[in-house]
């Protein structure tokens, strides 16, 4: 995955989990945001929440946590538990996710 360019997320492995930090939505925008919230909603990704980052429950998270699940199952060819593990809703700077693997 690191050798493909199309992959722009850098999995870590450690032991049964695999642990993807998801890359800012706007990298631009991002590195000339002036405050804390135009920092948030740069590297957020779902529209659904950049928007509305500080009244949302950390359930709407869970969307791209789903997201995940077909990817990580086709490349394991098994089930795996997905997990928002630091999010921008829960406060964290990062949107970080957790692949619990199953069947090793």
């Amino acid at each position: 995955m690191r050798q493909d360019p199309d992959w722009y997320e850098h999995p870590r492995r450690v032991g049964n989990t695999i642990y993807v930090v998801k890359v800012p939505f706007d990298p631009r925008g991002l590195a000339e945001a002036k405050t804390l919230e135009e920092k948030r909603k740069a590297y957020c990704h779902c529209a659904m929440i950049r928007d509305n980052l500080d009244r949302l429950p950390l359930t709407f998270c869970y969307y791209s946590s789903v997201w995940y699940r077909p990817i990580w199952e086709t490349i394991t060819g098994q089930p795996v538990r997905i997990e928002s593990s630091e999010t921008l809703v829960s406060g964290s700077n990062i949107c970080q996710f957790a692949i619990h693997l199953f069947g090793e």
